[in-house]
């Protein structure tokens, strides 16, 4: 792998985890606070979206976005790479909901909720790093080097 392809690497998949974390927040002081600290208190436990957890989970992203970006640029086609983004994006996405919906003890309502941003904020990801790379011509493995 070439320092050219690691660096386009590391970028794209900066450029995901900087979307995901945007569209996650967003939702997270729109709406989401306050559906998982009514569920916090319901359960009698202590809100897990703390200040440091955030400092933990937002590196956490990056390797999902370099993972993505990785598969992303390394397509052979231009023309199919939004599918191949979604594809990408669900890799990302299915197991995260399936450890929630297994590994936690949250309501029901919560798992729906977390899922819903959750599956919008990799589709956005993944959609929008397609676009990047669809732009700047980068998709195709890197044929120019061998």
């Amino acid at each position: 792998m070439t320092v050219r392809r690691v660096l386009r690497v590391l970028a794209a998949g900066t450029m995901w985890a900087a979307a995901y974390n945007l569209m996650w927040g967003l939702a997270w002081i729109l709406f989401m606070r306050r559906a998982w600290t009514e569920a916090a208190a319901v359960a009698g436990q202590s809100m897990p979206w703390t200040p440091q957890f955030w400092w933990i989970w937002i590196p956490m992203t990056l390797p999902f976005g370099f993972a993505v970006g990785a598969y992303v640029l390394s397509r052979p086609s231009p023309r199919t790479i939004r599918r191949d983004a979604v594809a990408a994006s669900l890799v990302v996405w299915v197991p995260g909901t399936i450890g929630m919906a297994f590994g936690a003890a949250l309501t029901p309502g919560i798992i729906v909720i977390d899922s819903i941003v959750n599956l919008v904020a990799v589709f956005a990801a993944s959609l929008l790093l397609a676009e990047g790379v669809t732009r700047l011509g980068s998709a195709g493995g890197d044929e120019d080097e061998s």
